[in-house]
């Protein structure tokens, strides 16, 4: 009996261990915390020469149902930055995907999500960067670089807080969006990047702001994204 026990033990260690190791590759596809796929914050341009840390918007109370809020006229910026360290596979983004807080507010924004497709090619990397194992060296990598321009909140999201003014701070006040880019790579793993953060600064609406602000409260001028992107 006790060696029919000691069977059992071990014949469930057995299969424990191949339970681990089916779930270790099911993880390929994991970013290693963003090493892989990386999301370099925000910029003014597609040229990435300049950061862009936040855009404001204005509330617009009219007296007449509730107020609206609107992009600062002339407001610009808004592209991600991303970085492709994958070695003869390119990534192709499908999502950015944005949680959001308000300091000083108990209220909870929904998250939301925005499609779109940017290419970005593979990694180069040195004809002397193979290492004497025949690995990679990964200090002689040159990753490949694209900036995007992406929205950061729809007009449902701008609607809520419209909805919950009187459970916000005064104006003005601050909306921190936090930001992962979901992409898929050539081999058909999906990568997501670490996160990043892009400030919504909420003020009230200049003189020179009128009713009849319309179009896209987004702030994003690329909202039907075709995957053009400016690449390094």
């Amino acid at each position: 009996m006790r060696f029919s026990s000691a069977k059992k033990l071990l014949g469930l260690l057995v299969f424990g261990g191949l339970i681990a190791t089916i779930a270790a590759c099911g993880t390929a596809s994991s970013n290693d915390q963003g090493t892989s796929f990386l999301a370099l914050g925000f910029f003014a341009d597609s040229t990435g020469s300049e950061g862009d840390n936040g855009t404001i918007f204005q509330i617009l109370d009219t007296g007449e149902g509730l107020p609206t809020i609107v992009p600062t006229p002339g407001g610009a910026g808004g592209f991600i930055g991303l970085e492709n360290r994958l070695v003869n596979q390119f990534i192709r983004t499908t999502t950015l995907n944005c949680s959001y807080n308000i300091p000083g507010s108990s209220l909870v924004v929904p998250d939301d999500a925005f499609s779109f497709t940017a290419v970005i090619s593979p990694a180069v990397i040195s004809a002397s960067s193979s290492t004497s194992g025949g690995g990679t060296n990964n200090s002689l990598i040159t990753g490949t670089k694209a900036y995007a321009q992406v929205p950061f909140v729809t007009a449902d999201v701008l609607d809520y807080i419209s909805n919950h003014l009187n459970d916000l701070p005064p104006l003005p006040f601050e909306m921190v969006a936090s930001c992962r880019v979901t992409a898929i790579t050539q081999a058909g793993d999906e990568l997501e990047t670490n996160p990043v953060n892009y400030t919504l600064i909420f003020v009230e609406a200049s003189s020179s702001t009128t009713s009849s602000s319309t179009g896209d409260t987004s702030g994003d001028t690329t909202s039907s994204s075709t995957g053009e992107a400016a690449v390094e």
